[in-house]
């Protein structure tokens, strides 16, 4: 939701997130004062840029329309990117954010972009109802492999 924001005063990195686990809301450390890395970004999340198909198959002369995506629609990579030996270039199999189904899209120039709201803890942490970390009060303690959602 918001950040990275630097916290001067306790020298660390923090971010306005939520978990995508029970969408509680507030701040937590990416970088703590000494290095130590808490949550990194997963780098499998997309944005559609352009209306498109989700396909059922990854050979796209043999696959059926599962639906249309929208434009600015999120997508969680599933398998790929990898390119198709026909016409299209590359494919992608990813899932609907917003209704779960999953399906192979044409990666095209202009059609998405990767986009990455998406965290994974990597070190418990704490999420915390404040951005300065010294005034902040704990909400709850981040497990490892915890995904967030950027929300600022």
């Amino acid at each position: 939701l918001e950040g990275p924001t630097e916290d001067e005063t306790a020298g660390v990195t923090r971010i306005r997130a939520r978990a995508t686990k029970d969408d509680m809301e507030g701040w937590v450390t990416t970088k703590g004062n000494a290095g130590s890395v808490y949550i990194e970004e997963s780098g499998r999340t997309y944005i559609v840029t352009a209306a498109m198909p989700l396909q059922t198959k990854f050979q796209t002369d043999a696959a059926s329309d599962v639906r249309m995506l929208a434009e600015q629609e999120t997508i969680e990579l599933l398998e790929g990117p990898k390119e198709e030996k026909s016409d299209a270039p590359v494919r992608m199999n990813v899932r609907a954010v917003t209704d779960g189904r999953s399906g192979w899209v044409t990666l095209r120039k202009n059609t998405m972009k990767a986009w990455s709201p998406a965290y994974r803890c990597v070190a418990e942490a704490a999420l915390t109802d404040e951005l300065e970390a010294q005034r902040s009060k704990t909400l709850r303690s981040l497990e490892v492999g915890e995904a967030l959602e950027l929300l600022e």
